[in-house]
């Protein structure tokens, strides 16, 4: 049954199930997974639609536990910015991408991103996996000047941002929204390659204060920036200047 964000907001269910035990697993996994859907019937079967994708696991051979709606506390004026990692599946293959939405709550900006891939990407909702779906940390907004002096300053001699080129460093030219370690053709150490994270200005913000602890093992050099202003400004900049088409 597939997902639909119609005239209607979805809803946000936690879904617990497992697969059932048998003589020679009598002990098995439990699994717990963050669902949006229209209702509890639809809920359920897309957690044994990705459970079959990641476990290889049909619902003939596993039992729901538990089914619960999530009720977010709704408070007057508390519109926020919302994070939402995905994955889709188009004609042209398997996709990674990062969104940001305002809203009242996180089902909400869910409802906003199945809508925007549908009209952007002409993504079918029941092709889209919604990875993650998180409140934005208080990123302060960053100034587009300042990043550019901080960039020519700290990143210049390693990474362009403005074209596909490599330097000493991969490019940073469409870097949000992009996993990190797969920039083609760059030499990547393993611990880029096994991260796996989605580069966005949440993780920016985080990886920009000390690279070598977010990502331990990485062969880069840039020691970070302590003052949250400073990896505002490059933030803004990379993200204003990796939008534009490259050169």
């Amino acid at each position: 049954m597939p997902t639909k964000a119609l005239g209607e907001t979805l809803k946000e269910y936690m879904v617990v199930g497992r697969k059932l035990p048998t003589e020679k697993e009598p002990v098995t996994p439990i699994w717990k997974m963050q669902i949006f859907a229209s209702n509890h019937v639809i809920a359920k079967s897309r957690f044994w639609y990705f459970v079959s994708m990641l476990r290889r696991v049909k619902k003939a051979n596993g039992e729901i536990l538990s089914c619960k709606q999530i009720f977010p506390k709704k408070q007057a004026g508390s519109v926020k910015n919302y994070g939402v990692w995905l994955k889709y599946d188009s004609r042209t293959g398997h996709h990674n991408m990062y969104r940001e939405y305002r809203d009242v709550t996180v089902a909400g900006a869910v409802t906003q991103a199945y809508r925007d891939m549908g009209a952007r990407h002409r993504a079918q909702a029941d092709r889209i996996h919604i990875l993650k779906a998180a409140t934005m940390g208080d990123i302060p907004e960053g100034d587009y000047e300042k990043g550019k002096k901080v960039f020519k300053q700290r990143c210049l001699q390693c990474h362009v941002v403005d074209s596909k080129a490599t330097k000493t460093g991969p490019t940073l030219h469409g870097i949000i929204g992009r996993k990190s370690g797969t920039v083609e053709g760059f030499d990547y150490s393993a611990a880029n390659k096994n991260k796996g994270v989605i580069w966005s200005r949440e993780t920016l913000f985080e990886y920009l204060l000390n690279p070598k602890k977010y990502i331990p093992g990485t062969k880069m050099v840039f020691a970070g920036l302590k003052k949250a202003d400073e990896r505002a400004d490059l933030i803004k900049y990379i993200e204003v200047e990796s939008a534009k088409p490259a050169s």
